[in-house]
């Protein structure tokens, strides 16, 4: 796992900035070694063989610099407990639907749910973010044979307060070799709370061949530092239906893996109205991309 991190960073780190020019002393730095300790703290002396890093504890090291990594800028803010909780690498969706927080400018999301729902999705800007994805589903025109639903989403939000965001967005979605008319989902939205612990509220309309409200009411609460309790409720994706999925998001930096347990209805309660949920997702966070390589 540590070997396919440091792939991932090497390969997307063509922002690293020079040592030398670069460091602060006032800004909080975690430096990963590699016998996989790392150190937190601020730098305070660079010469041209070591560096000297002041731990929280108040503690002088002196590190060889070949023994290093690479070096991150962090937040204060996510030092909870003497650990560094880096920061929600999903803060912008919850399982199916999305959150009234953003993705942040550059970051990346590859996902994959059920094996067969294909997602991207980046970060624009710190206000706009844009996604694609296609999924294998039944076409009822080919005597419910399987044919690609394809789609396009785009999203926005903007940040009222500390703890207070507002947005919206629109998903576009077509049955590829069907008459079917394409599908439009418009939504507004309201997140309340930060990336690791926030509740969203997000209403909009459904149109295509008819046109129907929707609506969810999701949030999510992060109890260790890899893993979070997400709860998703929602109604209308499909007319008159809605669904409860409740579960948990385990994550290790650049990989997730989202499991949970489903409960759709009405209809659905006639043949299979508890479904499991299984999706993995790879993220390319783009302030991992801001370090210090060696």
């Amino acid at each position: 796992m540590n070997t396919l991190k440091l792939y991932f960073l090497i390969i997307f780190s063509g922002s690293a900035f020079n040592l030398f020019s670069q460091v602060d002393s006032n800004q909080l730095y975690e430096v990963h070694l590699f016998h996989k300790k790392f150190i937190i703290g601020n730098i305070v002396q660079i010469n041209s063989e070591n560096i000297v890093a002041i731990s929280l504890n108040g503690k002088q090291d002196t590190i060889n610099k070949d023994l290093i990594r690479w070096i991150e800028p962090i937040d204060a803010a996510n030092i909870i407990k003497g650990e560094h909780w880096y920061p929600n690498p999903l803060p912008g969706n919850y399982f199916f639907q999305p959150s009234g927080l953003p993705l942040a400018k550059g970051d990346i999301n590859v996902k994959q749910s059920y094996l067969f729902f294909n997602s991207f999705n980046y970060g624009l800007t710190k206000n706009i973010s844009l996604g694609a994805g296609f999924q294998n589903v039944v076409n009822p025109e080919k005597n419910y044979g399987y044919d690609y639903l394809y789609y396009l989403n785009t999203k926005f939000t903007f940040k009222l307060d500390e703890l207070v965001y507002v947005g919206g967005g629109g998903n576009y979605y077509q049955l590829a070799g069907s008459s079917l008319p394409p599908q439009f989902l418009s939504y507004l939205n309201i997140g309340l709370g930060n990336t690791n612990n926030n509740l969203t509220i997000t209403g909009g309309l459904i149109s295509g061949d008819d046109t129907h409200p929707y609506g969810s009411l999701s949030g999510m609460v992060r109890i260790k530092k890899h893993l979070w309790i997400i709860s998703e409720n929602a109604f209308g994706i499909v007319e008159n239906e809605f669904y409860f999925l409740g579960g948990l998001r385990i994550n290790e930096r650049v990989f997730t893996a989202d499991i949970g347990i489903m409960y759709a209805g009405p209809s659905y309660v006639e043949w299979v109205p508890i479904l499991p949920y299984l999706s993995y997702t790879v993220t390319l966070p783009a302030y991992l991309r801001n370090t210090v390589k060696f």
